[in-house]
This record gives C-alpha cells, structure tokens and sequence, in this order.
C-alpha cells in the first residue's frame, strides 16, 4: 500500500491505555459538577443526570513519560452515575471494569455526611475488580465546608478501604486537580 500511493511507512508505533474512573455518591453531592470541572477545566451549573454522562480525558504525554512509558497514548473515561436510588441496580453493570471508584459524600449534611457511603462501598465490594482503588471525596464545599473531623473521616477510609480522602470544589477549582494528580498517580 505505501509503495502505491508513494509514502513511505511511519515504523513508529504506540500502545493505548485507558482506564475508567467512576464517580459514585447520592444525588446532590456533586458528581457532575466535579466530572464537569475535570473534563472541562471549567465550573457549570448542572441539574440531576438522568442514568449518567461520560467524559474521556487525554493524559499528558508528559505524565506517562514520567511514569516510563514511552510511544503511549492514555485517557482517562470518567463515568458520573447518577445517584438517584432508581438507578441503582442498573449502575451496578457499570463496575465490573472500573478502575478507579470516587466516593462522594454530601459535607453539608450534618446528620449523617456519609449516608450514601455504605451502600456504593457494597456495590463496590460485589461488582468492581477487587483491586479498585477508591477514594472518599467530599465536593461542593463551596455551599458548606467539611463538618466532619479528621477522626471520623479516617474511621471510614479504615472501614470501607478507601485509599484516601480529598477535599474538592468545582465550583472554586479546589482540590479538582491534586485529585487528577493522585488518580494518575494511583494508577
């Protein structure tokens, strides 16, 4: 083929990587408006998805070459799963492949933060690889900051076997690129 349209054959050659990152919580803390704020640099309003949205985010070639790689092309698919209970079991399907789980929780609530914790840490557990690295998040501390102490937080990355705890907001741009930078990392 090269010699019958006159060009010569590029040898150069390069491997894709991709890994999926699923933002998990309930409805109303913050999923869309971080996924937003990571796919496209940028804060927007959003209302409740209805099922999900999806974003890919290219990997600088900067960041793979520091993680020795060389001739590869990585992305990131986020994965923002509505929250609303009627979803639920449908987005079960989603986590078999995922490689990185964000566990959002609603910081404002002052009852009980982590409601909605418990139940994606079991669906985790049941459909996710056994090897998914999960992080707590609380979002939107624009509206309230973090009414949680430290003590209590480390108890449920201790109990749900998360990875670690970060602080964002979209809104602000707070926290959104260290959590890119330790998902990256993570993987």
């Amino acid at each position: 083929m090269p010699a019958l349209l006159g060009t010569v054959p590029d040898d150069a050659s390069f491997q894709y990587l991709n890994a999926k990152v699923v933002l998990l919580g309930d409805g109303g803390d913050g999923k869309s408006g971080l996924g937003i704020a990571i796919a496209e640099g940028r804060f927007r309003p959003t209302e409740a998805p209805h099922g999900g949205q999806c974003w890919q985010i290219p990997v600088p070639h900067e960041v793979t070459q520091r993680a020795g790689l060389t001739n590869v092309h990585a992305e990131l698919i986020f994965w923002d799963l509505a929250g609303q209970p009627d979803y639920r079991l449908t987005h079960q399907l989603f986590l078999d492949d995922a490689h990185v789980a964000l566990l959002l929780f609603n910081c404002s609530d002052l009852d009980d933060p982590f409601r909605g914790v418990p139940y994606w840490a079991k669906a985790l557990t049941k459909q996710a690889p056994h090897d998914v690295i999960k992080f707590l998040i609380s979002a939107r501390t624009d509206i309230n900051p973090v009414s949680v102490d430290q003590a209590r937080i480390t108890e449920v990355l201790t109990q749900y076997e998360l990875h670690a705890y970060l602080s964002t907001c979209a809104k602000e741009g707070t926290g959104v690129k260290e959590l890119v930078a330790q998902i990256v990392e993570a993987i």
